[in-house]
């Protein structure tokens, strides 16, 4: 596996479509796909949220609509700052009252452009010609089996497989000699910070463990 580190920039962030003209991570794109360099891995951070997405491009910079095309079987994890402010990134969401992965459920159908938005109105990445979060079942590599997720049935491959909002979630990464695991781990958000001035109140939070959110396996091709 090759990882690349690229502190506070998103390769592929929702909503963020690489083809700008000049931009240099077309080049690197490019490269990539084009002299079959697989198994790359970016990291990145600074969202205040968790979210797996694969690598896409436009060949054709100067043609921002023309069709995107994958770079192999590069992907990104996008996580962190761990501790920092996080929750619902959209404001065309109401996620009042949902526990937190129904929550998380409901921020990623909208912002897929699976589920119409609080004003009635499909306007996710699918309409807008994104990729939308998460990696397909046909990933190369993806070992299907291996994911997991807390809030998704076993068995499938979806999105919620793939994101977390509601969590300060980290991200381990574990390696043998053909294969990379990831798994995102996190604690609830502290919602209103004012709750853990009552000593018992925080106490209670500092003794939590932080939880598995979700895991998966990608073979190196």
């Amino acid at each position: 596996m090759h990882l690349c580190r690229a502190e506070h920039r998103p390769v592929t962030a929702p909503g963020r479509r690489v083809v700008a003209l000049g931009d240099a991570l077309v080049t690197i794109a490019a490269v990539i796909d084009n002299n079959a360099i697989d198994n790359v891995v970016f990291l990145t951070t600074d969202n205040h949220y968790t979210v797996i997405n694969n690598l896409l491009y436009n060949p054709v910079p100067d043609d921002p609509k023309s069709p995107l095309k994958r770079a192999r079987n590069a992907f990104e994890i996008l996580t962190g700052p761990l501790g920092a402010g996080a929750g619902n990134p959209l404001s065309t969401v109401d996620v009042q009252g949902l526990a937190i992965r129904e929550a998380d459920r409901k921020i990623l159908d909208v912002w897929n452009g699976d589920a119409p938005n609080k004003d009635g109105k499909l306007q996710g990445l699918k309409q807008a010609g994104l990729d939308p979060i998460g990696l397909e079942s046909d990933f190369p590599g993806l070992d299907t089996a291996s994911i997991s997720a807390t809030g998704t049935p076993p068995g499938q491959v979806v999105p919620m497989d793939f994101a977390s909002f509601n969590t300060y979630t980290y991200v381990v990464l574990t390696f043998d000699k053909t294969r990379l695991s990831v798994t995102a781990k996190g604690f609830p958000i502290v919602r209103d910070p004012a709750t853990l001035q009552n000593a018992d109140a925080l106490k209670e939070y500092e003794s939590r463990k932080a939880e598995e959110i979700f895991h998966f396996r990608v073979q190196a091709q």
